[in-house]
Parts: structure tokens; C-alpha cells; sequence
């Protein structure tokens, strides 16, 4: 939606443990996530996170 968007799902992403990268455009409705060490449940975890900032998840690819 905005720059200020981007920066919230961003944190919210780097806030879990096996994120090791995130870049997010607003521009583009994306954002791409690098992972190390991700638990067997990593698509419910990143969806989590970024739903509870209030936004939505369109997929997870």
C-alpha cells in the first residue's frame, strides 16, 4: 500500500527466528523472504506474521 506498509510487514517478517533476508515492494504487492533452519509449519508461521499486522496473503509461493 505505501513505504510505511513495506517497513511493517518487513520488520514483522525479520522478527522470526529463520528469516534471514526480507525485501518487500509495495509497488509490486510482493515481498521475498530468504529462510535458514525453517520449521516444518513455515507458510502458517509467515502468514502469521504479516496477517497480524492486519494485511493480507495473497499466496505463498
Amino acid at each position: 500500500m505505501c513505504g510505511h506498509c513495506e517497513v511493517h510487514v518487513k520488520r514483522s517478517l525479520e522478527s522470526l527466528p529463520f528469516v534471514t533476508s526480507v525485501e518487500v515492494s509495495h509497488v509490486l504487492g510482493n515481498a521475498v523472504v530468504e529462510l535458514q533452519n525453517a520449521p516444518a509449519n513455515v507458510n502458517t508461521e509467515l502468514r502469521k506474521a504479516i496477517e497480524s499486522g492486519g494485511y493480507i496473503v495473497k499466496s505463498i509461493d
